[in-house]
């Protein structure tokens, strides 16, 4: 999904103004009733911080130019 996002901002769409990222700590989510992971999401499927992390420094670097 960011990567359709920035193609069409790259392509000039200016309409567009932010993105949501689901992220934790750690990739994935869990079920409640278990022992629970520390930092992995109960809800969503999450990314990572450090997949986000790249994802976001990369997407300011294409943006940039």
């Amino acid at each position: 999904m960011l990567g359709s996002v920035l193609a069409q901002r790259l392509a000039g769409d200016s309409s567009l103004r932010g993105v949501m990222l689901e992220s934790h700590l750690f990739d994935g989510c869990q079920p409640l009733g278990g022992e629970l992971r520390y930092g992995v999401s109960i809800t969503d499927g999450c990314l990572g911080w450090s997949s986000t992390e790249q994802l976001l420094r990369d997407a300011a670097r294409r943006l940039r130019g």
